[in-house]
């Protein structure tokens, strides 16, 4: 429960298990975008780059090429280094092998990212930043080029191939190059998870799986790694719904409310869904011994939720996942024990107040005994129950009792 672990205790913790895999920085980076994927966005793995990104916009695929470079003791990325001027070889190479239609458009639909542990010092990209925020304009940036030429650098290929590119589509090409900095690969997907998901309490258990899952399938899949957004959490759907799951998740941390100080008009919806189906009376007040039990179990949970987002233990994703799954659970019960008032319905019979009452007070009690399943673990009964409440409080209800309620609510939805 409280808080997960830092990035630094997350790689501590499992660094053997990551050596032992052989997990490399590259597939950290990948990892790292993938957990952000949109469900119509696409990513392949050491395909034209080492992970490219395809994501719809406008009606246009935007096409992002990543290059991932890593040093043991990070440092600066000099003018001499390697890696930027082999990494800007790479994406050149890529235009010039893409067919002539293609090229038309692969600067301007393209998006070109280093992501490097080692801080940017070179020359070129400094310009490139400044022809990006228009201090200088690309016939400077050539003219910048060609003055380093001139000093005959080990580099001068690559200058060569960027200066004979044609000024307009250059223009384009380096508007559309930054390098990301990441201190450590692990640790910034380790803390990009912990964003994406509101920190979960459970976070370094869920990457650790993670990792390994989609590490084994890199190795299983012939060289195929492609999913989308959509694709992705469907592959791995056990391990991320763990996100949505804690079993620490109780009402037992939490003090029963004071209904004196409670505000009963919050409670209106539910109080008169259970007046419909006679579980309470229709007079009955806070004072009610009934009533009392299941304002105690609603006032509770809103209270629980409040604490549970505080401490991080529940998020917007994990509670909309626990309503999601009570819903269903509740609708199999609300069929199992109205289908014949349903099938009546259907044939335009008559339904008496007796039959509507009686099936939803049937409908009520089952619900109230039959705990939901989230990741394959029960709730807490008083939980479920607590959580039954809640859905059937919402306006327009989510839950219902009585058949009038759910030819009203549910059915015409």
């Amino acid at each position: 429960m409280g808080k997960p672990i830092t990035k630094d205790d997350f790689i501590n913790r499992h660094s053997a298990f990551f050596q032992g895999l052989g997990f490399d920085v590259q597939f950290a980076g990948c990892m790292y975008y993938m957990l952000g994927l949109g469900l119509s966005d696409t990513i392949s793995y050491e395909r034209e780059d080492d992970f490219v990104i395809k994501r719809p916009e406008n009606g246009e695929t935007i096409m992002e090429y990543y290059q991932v470079k890593h040093s043991k003791d990070g440092g600066n990325m000099v003018d001499s280094d390697d890696d930027f001027w082999k990494t800007l070889s790479n994406w050149i190479h890529l235009y010039e092998i893409s067919i002539q239609k293609e090229q038309k458009t692969f600067f301007t639909k393209g998006r070109f990212i280093l992501l490097t542990n080692k801080k940017p010092k070179n020359f070129l990209y400094c310009r490139i930043k400044d022809l990006r925020d228009g201090i200088i304009n690309i016939d400077e940036v050539r003219a910048c080029i060609n003055n380093k030429l001139n000093e005959n650098p080990s580099y001068k290929d690559i200058l060569h191939s960027l200066y004979n590119i044609e000024p307009i589509l250059l223009n384009q090409f380096l508007h559309k190059v930054e390098i990301k900095h990441f201190d450590n690969f692990l640790g910034a997907m380790y803390e990009n998870f912990l964003a994406i998901h509101n920190n979960p309490s459970n976070a370094d258990s869920i990457v650790k799986n993670l990792i390994g899952a989609l590490w084994q399938y890199k190795h299983d899949c012939n060289g195929s790694f492609e999913f989308t957004g959509l694709t992705f959490r469907q592959k791995f759907k056990d391990i991320l719904e763990k996100i949505a799951f804690n079993n620490t998740v109780t009402l037992d941390q939490v003090d029963d409310p004071d209904l004196e100080h409670e505000n009963m008009d919050h409670a209106m919806v539910m109080v008169d869904q259970l007046k419909s189906i006679k579980i309470i009376s229709d007079d009955a007040g806070k004072d009610d011994f009934s009533l009392s039990l299941y304002l105690v179990k609603f006032f509770k949970l809103k209270n629980a939720l409040q604490y549970f987002y505080k401490i991080q233990l529940m998020t917007e994703r994990s509670e909309s996942n626990y309503d999601k799954i009570a819903r269903l659970k509740w609708k199999s019960i609300f069929i199992s024990y109205q289908s014949s008032l349903i099938q009546k319905d259907k044939n335009h019979e008559k339904i008496s107040d007796q039959e509507k009452a009686k099936a939803g007070c049937s409908t009520f009690i089952k619900a109230m005994e039959s705990p939901f399943e989230v990741a394959g673990q029960k709730t807490q009964d008083d939980l479920s129950e607590a959580w039954y409440l809640k859905l059937s409080n919402l306006w327009p209800p989510k839950i219902v009792w009585h058949f009038d309620w759910f030819k009203k609510h549910i059915e015409k939805s």
